[in-house]
This record gives structure tokens, sequence and C-alpha cells, in this order.
């Protein structure tokens, strides 16, 4: 699967998806499968990864994703965590 967006962290990819669960706690899991772990230590020495479980609330959470001020809540995560690794050299 091909992801034509671009980032500021990395831009287009290669992309796998998985799913599992059930109709009670669906999982959709999205990963990169084209990054090479050797060559992507020394670009990018310092890495984060975020597990956000959130509960499963209205239409949204009955396909299993999260509802609009949830996505706003990780929104803003996300540009926390932008801003204050960015500002420190960390994330550019």
């Amino acid at each position: 699967m091909k992801d034509d967006d671009r980032s500021k962290s990395g831009g287009s990819g290669e992309w796998a998806v998985a799913e599992d669960g059930d109709a009670e706690r669906p999982t959709l899991i999205r990963v990169r499968t084209d990054l090479n772990p050797a060559s992507l230590r020394i670009r990018w020495p310092n890495r984060l990864a975020v597990v956000w479980r959130y509960p499963l609330e209205g239409p949204e959470g009955q396909r299993g994703l999260p509802t609009g001020a949830q996505q706003g809540a990780m929104a803003q995560l996300e540009d926390a965590l932008t801003l204050g690794l960015e500002g420190r050299g960390v994330g550019s």
C-alpha cells in the first residue's frame, strides 16, 4: 500500500495494514515497511513510540475510530511533541 501524503518526518512510503479484534474491540495497525533500521539510527537516533488507548464512543467508536474530540486531543499532543522536540533539534 502506497501512502502519497507528504509529512514533515519522512514523506510518502510503503505501508502495511493489519486488522484484528472483534466488534467490541477492533484493532487496526498501520506500519511503515520500507524503513531500514540501520540507516534510521544514523538519521534519527532518537525515536519515540506513542500508544494512545481511547474509549470507543459514539458512531466512530462503533467502527473502532476515535471521536472528533479524541482526534483533536491526539493532534494537540502531536503538535506539542513536534514543537518541543524540533525546538531542541531532536525531531528535525
